[in-house]
């Protein structure tokens, strides 16, 4: 089963390096969500993408996404693709409408130089015109009536995500939660091995029950 990974916001592909050569030898995929900096121009529009880059593949996939493509894997999980057989959603949010935290970072995002999101290859913009987007994704509903397994994980020091994800888990109905130790937002930078071997472990439940049916 093939690992395709999705990235978050100040990250490319490359961000999954680390997580990657810790799974050793299993099929591994990271997608590069942004061109030379330029984010889609809604998060429709990423979704679309996220998905025709999915049916190209002939392998069931399971789909690993940090922050920004940890939303991307919940959107996923509405009429998701027949190859798709489960996500792991790593501090993402399924609903920012309304959420504080959401408006406070679209606020600072305005604020900031342009030449701020330049040096993490971003391009000031179009990231507005993207975050602008996500206002009313609310995605509760999705996941209260998803049947694939999914696992949840978050940084035990990534305070603005830990409840999100709690709750997340809990509308989920075939969910397992993680909380790593140690590690705030960036689990590919602070704790990669640590994510490396929930990912293992969620690849050998969905192995299970599918055995069992």
């Amino acid at each position: 089963m093939k690992l395709v990974f999705l990235h978050g916001l100040g990250q490319t592909a490359k961000a999954w390096d680390r997580v990657i050569d810790s799974l050793g030898d299993h099929d591994c995929l990271a997608l590069e969500l942004f061109d030379n900096g330029r984010l889609s121009e809604s998060y429709e529009v990423m979704d679309a993408h996220v998905r025709q880059e999915l049916a190209c593949m002939d392998d069931d996939v399971v789909v690993v996404g940090l922050s920004l493509g940890a939303s991307l894997a919940f959107r996923l999980l509405d009429n998701p693709p027949a190859n798709v057989k489960g996500i792991i959603a790593c501090a993402g949010q399924y609903n920012l409408r309304g959420n504080p935290f959401y408006y406070l970072q679209k606020a600072m995002f305005k604020l900031l130089p342009k030449s701020t999101f330049a040096k993490q290859g971003v391009d000031k913009v179009s990231l507005n015109k993207f975050y602008n987007s996500l206002a009313e994704l609310d995605l509760t509903e999705v996941l209260t009536y998803t049947n694939l397994p999914c696992a949840i994980i978050c940084g035990a020091k990534d305070k603005p995500n830990l409840k999100t994800s709690q709750k997340a888990a809990d509308l989920i109905p075939n969910a397992t939660y993680h909380t790593i130790p140690n590690a705030g937002h960036l689990l590919t930078d602070e704790a990669p091995e640590a994510l490396a071997e929930v990912v293992q472990a969620f690849l050998k439940k969905i192995k299970s029950e599918k055995l069992e049916n």
